[in-house]
């Protein structure tokens, strides 16, 4: 019995059949017979360099679409998904390129526009991206994506009021669409449209119960309208989806300190640095708990950790030195005082609370001097120049 020689279509069509069972490899060997049958079969190298992307073997990939452009520089397929695989390899120029390839062979490809808008957006070239969006548009009006996508790099440029139109758009597409309505929240809650954005955000749950980002931007209206125990609740809801969502412990941390909570928030402040150690803000905020609660020392700590990450945070160096002066340790409390002039010399506190420490230590005419330097920088000369005054009179009394 003769069995018939299985031809390139044969092979690939096997491979289709082995790689829809997630048989990915066993894919690859198909495609490459039936490429071995036709070194130019263009169709071969195009699904062999998809299954290579399902793979994550993108530099492969990359390789056979260059192939299948060799073949036939007008397959569009190949240079749109070269194009994506360049855009997960954060190759955004190249991708661009990729996409503009397509354009010129078919301007009404599906998704090139949105895709390449979505590229431009990440270069932050928004106005170019927003033209993309436009196109994308144009091509289909019913697309959620191309409107949703528009609205964001709308924001990026601080165009509120068009972006809240097409964020209404992609809801009048897709209802449903949690993020759409999330989005739309964040823009009205920058507006200090609050009570708007609670709806939406409320909107956006409904429809995604677990969106931790929606739950955290609730809060946050919430905290805005000071209505700081809702926002607690709203934190909680969102840690309990996300337990590492460090942000919504920094806050809730934060609330609770409006509320006069700190034994609370320093229980908050202390899963934020389990989750992230090195966000100087969570060990500035649990120093400044401790201070509340008179725990100086173990504010100093928390200070001195916000330090070794920035050295030249001048406010935690502002911070220590107050905390140095409540404890009587003036000489420490001066150099952090002069570490905060040395970054921000226009910042008057610490000209002022410097003085206050050197004349602790009996420093008169250095602390009066540090008092007008001070008021000097408050643009209040006359009481400066009293200062100095006493300054020169110390001075004079013990020359």
């Amino acid at each position: 019995m003769l069995f018939k020689k299985k031809t390139d279509v044969d092979w690939l069509t096997q491979g289709n059949e082995v790689g829809g069972g997630n048989k990915y490899e066993e894919a690859i060997k198909c495609y490459d017979k039936a490429i071995e049958n036709n070194p130019n079969y263009a169709d071969a190298w195009l699904t062999k360099g998809n299954t290579l992307v399902l793979l994550e073997k993108y530099t492969d990939a990359i390789k056979c679409y260059d192939k299948v452009n060799v073949i036939d520089p007008n397959y569009s397929d190949a240079w749109f998904n070269k194009g994506v695989v360049f855009a997960k390899l954060g190759k955004y120029e190249e991708a661009i390129k990729c996409y503009e390839s397509v354009i010129a062979i078919d301007p009404n490809y599906s998704d090139v526009w949105l895709t390449n808008g979505n590229v431009l957006a990440k270069l932050g070239k928004y106005e170019e991206a927003i033209k993309c969006y436009d196109k994308a548009i144009e091509n289909n009006p019913g697309n959620p994506s191309a409107w949703f996508n528009k609205s964001n790099s709308l924001v990026d440029l601080g165009k509120y009021d068009e972006a809240i139109k097409c964020y209404d758009k992609a809801i009048g597409i897709d209802p449903n669409d949690a993020y759409a309505w999330k989005n739309k929240g964040n823009v009205l809650s920058t507006l200090n449209k609050n009570e708007e954005a609670i709806k939406c955000y409320d909107k956006a749950i409904e429809n995604y119960p677990d969106y931790a980002d929606a739950w955290f931007n609730k809060g946050n209206a919430l905290a805005t309208l000071n209505k700081h125990n809702e926002a607690i609740k709203c934190y909680d809801k969102a840690i309990s989806i996300d337990p590492n969502y460090s942000n919504v412990w920094i806050t809730n941390g934060n609330t609770l300190i409006k509320l006069g909570k700190h034994e609370d928030a320093v229980k908050y402040y202390d899963k934020a640095i389990e989750k992230n150690p090195n966000d100087i803000s969570v060990w500035l905020n649990q120093g400044n708990s401790f201070v509340d609660l008179g725990k100086y020392e173990e504010a100093i700590k928390c200070y001195d950790k916000a330090l070794g990450i920035d050295p030249n945070n001048a406010t935690t160096w502002f911070s220590n030195g107050n905390i140095f002066s409540k404890l009587g340790r003036y000489e420490d409390a001066i150099i952090c005082y002069d570490k905060v002039i040395g970054i921000t010399p226009n910042f008057a506190p610490a000209w002022f609370n410097k003085g206050n420490a050197l004349a602790k230590l009996g420093k008169y005419d250095v602390a009066c001097i540090n008092k007008g330097t001070a008021f000097d920088k408050l643009g209040k000369h006359e009481d400066a120049i009293k200062y100095y005054d006493k300054a020169n009179k110390i001075n004079q009394e013990f020359s």
